[in-house]
This record gives structure tokens, C-alpha cells and sequence, in this order.
């Protein structure tokens, strides 16, 4: 596994690329010239590891972009994190770079899995 300065490095890397990517998205087929295509800017975030602070995963989507809102889901009698999450990014942009970047990243022995809301 990864020391916590390497993951950071694989990290950089991965964010590095997916902008780099982003400025070769196209309109998806048939958009017309400035119109605006519905995206929804919310994301799955799950199979997260039961000893992953909290913490560690806001600061990893926030490296992705603006966070509007993260809801982890809670066990209610518990309190403790059930292991998945939604996140609220405030624009399409950075739902991609999570995607790209977070999908598969190992946090605490266990690679996340990150994907569209359904």
C-alpha cells in the first residue's frame, strides 16, 4: 500500500490529468451552441473504510472543487458512518475531476468507489 505522502502524489497526478481531459469534453451529441445541457451534480460516494476519518474524505472531494453539500449516511442508533455518502458539487466540472480522480483511490485499505447518483 501507499504512505499517505505517495497517495497524495497519485492524487496531484490524477486531478492534474483530469483537467487536462476536461478541456477535451465536447457538447454531448446533438446540444446545439450554447445550450445548456441538465447535469446533475450529485455523486455516490462509496465503500468507504470504517476506520477513514470523516474528515480525510470532505478534504479529498474538496480537492475536486467547490463542495455545495457532503451527507454521509449514519447508522441512527450508532451515529457511525455506514460506509457511503452523497456529495453536491456546485458544478458539473468538478463531479467529473471526482470521478476521474477519486473512483478506485485507496483511503484506509479500501478503493472508493465514486459514480452519478442514480
Amino acid at each position: 500500500t501507499f504512505g499517505a505522502s505517495q497517495q497524495s502524489m497519485l492524487l496531484a497526478a490524477r486531478i492534474s490529468a483530469a483537467n487536462k481531459s476536461q478541456a477535451q469534453v465536447q457538447a454531448p451529441h446533438g446540444a446545439q451552441g450554447g445550450a445548456t445541457v441538465p447535469v446533475s451534480t450529485t455523486l455516490y460516494v462509496g465503500k468507504i473504510a470504517p476506520q477513514a476519518a470523516d474528515s480525510i474524505i470532505q478534504k479529498l472531494l474538496a480537492l475536486c472543487g467547490v463542495v455545495r453539500a457532503w451527507r454521509p449516511t449514519r447508522d441512527p442508533a450508532t451515529g457511525r458512518m455506514k460506509g457511503f455518502g452523497f456529495v453536491d458539487f456546485v458544478n458539473a466540472e468538478a463531479c467529473l475531476r471526482a470521478v476521474e480522480c477519486l473512483n478506485g483511490l485507496e483511503v484506509a485499505g479500501r478503493a472508493l468507489l465514486v459514480k452519478p447518483n442514480k
